[in-house]
């Protein structure tokens, strides 16, 4: 007996640890993100910051090669480029001779309270940049006009609306070797010295976003629910951002991530929420319970696999914090094919075609 452990302990043994060992010093220096995201993330995190949202390119880059073996999005140079202002940000790279994939580790977006009708939003992108080719195109196919804030190089923006052919709302961009910042003047004006000077004293929330979205490629933290609404005015979702502070009224702060696990292959969606009274959270939570639960039953009797789906939903509640998880695996996804089937099922029925 004693034999037969050392045969079957010591190979699991010795693949635990070339299995660590291959993490360490293959797959943690992949994911592991640079100082430039830290610095990025404190300069953002003012005291009027509403919503933080990340998407770590690096990693995400990595699984699409390790799942799809192939890009989501293509980004071939030997695809044209449309005219300057119908670019997306790829394609505004991809001109500027920035490797979309290549070249950005991260990027983050910042919703601010707005200034009036007025937007306040700031985007910074983290990677390895060449400042001089950026500058050169901005200033070649943008038109942007120089200017100095806090002493430093800056480029205003406005690009003509292809679909009013009206000028476009005004951005300033700011490029250092390691970082772009894109933001309104306002904005801007406000991040430039932060980013160039990082302060000391950090957010205490940023300890609260920081322990969530390193373990997703995605990331979207809320931190005020109640004034998401004044981030997005005039905008499509403003009633959604509206609808959003209604029911999260319990709640203090929300996050929302997709993450993914490469062994077995799933896709993790969450959602964490942190009430600032616990009983009134755990109230609202039962509330969303029963409602599945409802809403399961329904679909049960009219399309399984959409009900299918729901089993796979968690939700659970500790103290102050309540956590929803859904996991996405293979079998999962070929049910999302039988969605498709049963929903055109159901419509065809209502015409006696099935």
């Amino acid at each position: 007996m004693r034999k037969l452990l050392v045969v079957v302990l010591v190979p699991l043994a010795v693949l635990a640890a070339a299995g660590a060992l291959a993490y360490v010093l293959l797959i943690g220096p992949i994911f592991a993100l640079p100082v430039g995201v830290a610095v990025a993330e404190n300069a953002l995190a003012t005291d009027d910051l509403i919503l933080l949202a990340g998407l770590n390119v690096k990693h995400m880059t990595f699984l699409e090669r390790w799942f799809l073996g192939r890009p989501v999005i293509s980004v071939t140079d030997a695809r044209p480029l449309p005219e300057a202002a119908d670019r997306s940000i790829v394609d505004h790279l991809r001109a500027a001779g920035v490797d979309p994939r290549g070249g950005v580790d991260y990027a983050l977006l910042a919703l601010y309270p707005a200034d009036g009708p007025t937007p306040r939003r700031a985007a910074v992108l983290v990677g390895r940049f060449d400042p001089a080719a950026i500058m050169a195109y901005v200033e070649r196919d943008l038109r942007g006009t120089s200017r100095s804030v806090a002493g430093i190089p800056s480029y205003e923006v406005s690009v003509t609306e292809s679909a009013t052919c009206q000028p476009g709302p005004v951005w300033m961009l700011t490029v250092e070797s390691s970082w772009i910042l894109i933001a309104d003047p306002s904005t801007h004006a406000t991040l430039v010295p932060r980013l160039m000077s990082p302060p000391r004293d950090a957010r205490a929330e940023l300890a609260w976003w920081r322990a969530l979205s390193r373990a997703d490629v995605l990331s979207v933290g809320v931190w005020n629910p109640h004034g998401f609404e004044s981030a997005v005015p005039r905008s499509p979702w403003q009633g959604s951002a509206a609808a959003l502070a209604a029911e999260a009224d319990v709640f203090e702060r929300v996050y929302a991530g997709v993450g993914v696990k490469m062994l077995p292959p799933k896709v993790a969606l969450r959602l964490v929420m942190d009430a600032a009274e616990a009983g009134r959270g755990a109230e609202r939570v039962k509330a969303w319970e029963q409602m599945v639960r409802d809403s399961r039953a329904r679909w049960a009797e009219t399309m399984p696999s959409v009900a299918r789906l729901y089993d796979s939903l968690k939700i659970r509640t500790r103290g102050p914090r309540t956590v929803a998880d859904v996991t996405i695996n293979r079998k999962l996804a070929t049910d999302s094919h039988l969605v498709v089937t049963e929903a055109l099922g159901a419509m065809l029925s209502g015409f006696g075609a099935a």
